[in-house]
Parts: C-alpha cells; sequence; structure tokens
C-alpha cells in the first residue's frame, strides 16, 4: 500500500492499532530515501518526549521511535528568558543518502544527573532483518553540553552537506568579570569517525541567531535571524497611558529590531552579513 497524501500521523498504543492522544508542541518533517523507496519521517515535539515517526510500507502502518527527557520548563517572561529554557524551539530534520538526523535541545537524566544538551539521534535503515522496512537508532550523540555557565538558546537548524552534517545553534558563553556575554550564532560540521562524533570544527557566523531559518543554496547557507530577542520595541508613550497603534508600514521601521541576512560560504568559509528592515511590510 502506498501512503496517501493525507494520510495522517498517529502514534498507537500497541500493535491492534489503538492510538495515542498527543498534545504537540510542534512538528517537523523530512523526506528519506531509504534503500525500498522514499518514506517521510515526522518528528513531533510533546512536553515529556519526541516521537520520531516513519511510515512502514511492510506493515502498511506509523513505526515510532520515542525519545524521552525531563519535563519542559518555560521560566522567566522577558523577551531573552526562553534562552535558558531546557528545550529547543524545533527539532531539526536533515538526511543523508543513508541516515536521518535528529538535532534537538533537551534536559536528560546522564548518570542519575540532570544535563542540558544539543542531542543528535542518527536513524538508519533495519538491513538485518529480511524484507524489513524500518528505521533504526543507530546512535545518539551530543553536539555540546550546558555546563559551567555555558548555555544554549532555543533555535537551531539542521541540513546535510556532502560529507557533514551542518547544525545552526545559539551559544551563550559563561559570564565574565565585564557581565554576560552576547548570545553567537555558532555554525558546526559535525562528522561521523570511527568510535564517535567530530563535533570541533565551529565557527561563530553572527551574533543573535533568534527565530532563525536557513537553507541551502548552491553552496551557500543563507541565514535569516534576529540577533535581538525582542520582535518589538514599544514606545514610551505605552507606559504613560497613552494609546498607540503598531503598523506594518515603512513608518514603523523603528519599532521592529531589524533582521539579520546571512550568507556563509561553506567552501570558501566567508560570511556576509546584511541587516534589513524587520517590520511585515512588502520589500
Amino acid at each position: 500500500m502506498t501512503m496517501r497524501p493525507h494520510k495522517h500521523v498517529a502514534p498507537a498504543e500497541n500493535d491492534l492499532g489503538g492510538e495515542r492522544f498527543q498534545e504537540v508542541l510542534g512538528t517537523s518533517l523530512v523526506r528519506f530515501a531509504a534503500p525500498w523507496g522514499t518514506i517521510p519521517v515526522v518528528a513531533t515535539a510533546e512536553s515529556d518526549r519526541i516521537s520520531l515517526a516513519y511510515w512502514d510500507s511492510a506493515a502498511e502502518r506509523w513505526r515510532y521511535i520515542e525519545r524521552l527527557h525531563a519535563p519542559l520548563r518555560c521560566d522567566g517572561l522577558a523577551p531573552a528568558a526562553p534562552n535558558v529554557w531546557n528545550w529547543s524551539d524545533t527539532v531539526a530534520l536533515a538526511t543523508s543518502h543513508d541516515s536521518v538526523y535528529a538535532v534537538y535541545k533537551r534536559e536528560r537524566r546522564i548518570d542519575d544527573e540532570a544535563q542540558t544538551s544539543i542531542v543528535i539521534d542518527r536513524l538508519v535503515a533495519d538491513t538485518a532483518t529480511p524484507q524489513s522496512r524500518q528505521l533504526v537508532l543507530a546512535g545518539s550523540d551530543e553536539l555540546g553540553v550546558e555546563r559551567d555557565g555555558r548555555r544554549f538558546g532555543r533555535h537551531l537548524w539542521a541540513g546535510w552537506d556532502g560529507d557533514a552534517l551542518l547544525v545552526l545553534y545559539q551559544e551563550q558563553a559563561a559570564a565574565g568579570s565585564g557581565g554576560p556575554p552576547p548570545i553567537t550564532l555558532q555554525l558546526a560540521r559535525v562528522r561521523w569517525v570511527p568510535g564517535g562524533i567530530d563535533t570541533s570544527d565551529v565557527e561563530q557566523l553572527d551574533n543573535g541567531g533568534h527565530d532563525l531559518d536557513a537553507r541551502l543554496d548552491d553552496r551557500v547557507l543563507v541565514i535569516v535571524h534576529r540577533p535581538d530577542p525582542a520582535a518589538v520595541r514599544l514606545p514610551l508613550l505605552l507606559s504613560q497611558g497613552d494609546g498607540f497603534t503598531l503598523g506594518s508600514g515603512p513608518e514603523f521601521d523603528p519599532h521592529y529590531p531589524r533582521l539579520h541576512l546571512v550568507r556563509h560560504h561553506l567552501d570558501q568559509r566567508t560570511t556576509t552579513v546584511e541587516a534589513i528592515p524587520g517590520g511585515e511590510h512588502p520589500r
């Protein structure tokens, strides 16, 4: 049976097909060229787990690989507060010729210790079982761990580039005597080597990285993000009780922090950053 374009994704409680109710916070989708054909892989985020669903054409059903983690926390109300939450706002999915990669920030218990890190799960086709149409978890590694004052932000992105997994993420170094350092946008080229992964190839592209999105375009990584965690700046007159209507025309641009358009040439490893208006009017 082929998967219909409108077929829904719903986790089953057991092999009898009973569906488990989900309270989904976000979804991600990617297509994977498995040895038996192209299949969809869907990641759903819930308060206590990430579910990686894929279509098993032999059994004609969705199968799930669940990744449990500590409950999500949302501490603080300031625009910069989400940077210290223990979860990323998305589960970034990417594929290579033989693997599916799921990248996310979560808090887990490692050796009976709470630990927040950027996790990379790798799924591969089950080639050990004849006629299998299933994926298996081949490994779970960490890009980095929050410790000694080092923190990761909530926004990230992942893509595949030939021999490396590209991961965009936010990082803030430990505070020094001069106060907290800026939140930076980092690019990691992750490679699988005998015995584990190599995460040493990292470079800073810009400051910020809030609400980032990216795409690969002819060996150029194009990124849009906000260097400021605040999406709008409201005028002082609001605190004095005066009315104010925030529109989307060019005249309101001063009230929207500017966006950064980043172009990173992967071969030359050169980066250009262009500031563009952050308002909503057409450009």
